[in-house]
């Protein structure tokens, strides 16, 4: 116990010997370190760590749940010029002095004055049977609006849900479509293709459905309507009316109806029952397809609704009504 006193006291003097430094400023107490979660391991500091961080950031991001599908189309889509195949679906880009397509902006121009003399601004393009140039028609129309009027916002939108065309005439591959809009999936801007013709969006369908008239009836009318809510004119592809109901479910829906007969190709009875089954009301006219080049008006092929007898599609004299076809 003595040698313990005699080691304290001997520290006690040696404290007192101390002299403080004058110049050394107080130090301040420092924080404690938070502490650390429990189970929480150190960061990983290494150069192959920071790497995989990096590599990490650098990765597009994961789609927000409810934050919609991306566009379809990425890009302005440029309408193919060329005469390869279905050049004459698109003759107003790719032969426009062509005597084939000369007459779709006189036709375009009809169109756009008596959709604006009635105050509306869809039209669905449609006829008897398939196989009588209505997409030809549709496309072409919809290609000379948006020359004629490049300052207007043109819509060209396929309603032929079960034989659509649209898209392999123009070139473009849609991986959604107007059947995904029409089933609620996405919204029209999704499947929107901008085109490098004026202001010309087009609205393909991705996969043709036997479930048209069904896809249709859901959501056509809200589809339409938006349509025309974005757009100065809407053109629409519609399906043949005689093997299918769609037509006449669509008509209602739109500013009115065009026609196309094919010459020497559609039946006068087609033609009639065409007319009996659609509402009178809504032909706004009749296109001649395919028409031989002639040197009076009616070379354009066009005939407005005051044109259209009440017997429209009447047999010839002979009374060989099944067996005549349509003349230009």
């Amino acid at each position: 116990m003595g040698e313990i006193s005699d080691a304290m006291e001997r520290a006690r003097e040696a404290e007192g010997h101390e002299s403080p430094d004058p110049v050394a400023a107080p130090r301040k107490p420092q924080p404690a370190p938070p502490p650390r979660p429990v189970g929480a391991e150190a960061p990983d500091l290494s150069l192959d760590a920071i790497r995989e961080s990096l590599a990490r950031e650098a990765e597009p991001a994961a789609p927000r749940p409810g934050a919609g599908p991306e566009p379809a189309h990425v890009g302005i889509h440029r309408i193919p010029r060329d005469k390869g195949a279905h050049w004459a679906s698109r003759a107003v880009v790719a032969d426009p002095h062509g005597t084939g397509a000369v007459r779709f902006p006189h036709l375009a121009v009809r169109i756009r004055a008596a959709l604006d003399r009635l105050g509306r601004s869809s039209l669905l393009v449609t006829s008897a049977l398939k196989g009588e140039g209505k997409t030809t028609v549709s496309v072409n129309l919809a290609l000379a609006l948006a020359s004629i009027a490049p300052d207007r916002r043109v819509a060209l939108v396929d309603l032929d849900l079960r034989a659509s065309s649209v898209a392999t005439v123009l070139g473009i591959e849609a991986k959604r479509g107007v059947e995904t809009v029409l089933a609620g999936e996405c919204d029209l801007e999704a499947i929107r293709v901008p085109t490098d013709l004026g202001r010309l969006d087009v609205y393909p369908v991705a996969r043709p459905t036997a479930n048209a008239q069904a896809l249709l009836g859901h959501g056509a009318e809200r589809m339409l309507s938006e349509l025309v809510e974005s757009h100065d004119y809407v053109i629409a592809d519609g399906p043949p009316v005689l093997p299918v109901p769609d037509t006449p479910l669509l008509a209602p829906l739109v500013g009115g109806c065009l026609a196309v007969v094919r010459s020497r190709h559609t039946r006068h009875a087609a033609f009639r029952e065409f007319v009996e089954l659609m509402p009178r009301s809504a032909i706004l006219g009749v296109f001649v397809n395919d028409a031989p080049e002639r040197k009076d008006r009616d070379a354009y092929g066009y005939y407005g609704s005051a044109s259209v007898p009440s017997g429209a599609g009447e047999g010839s004299d002979n009374g060989d009504e099944d067996e005549g076809a349509v003349g230009p």
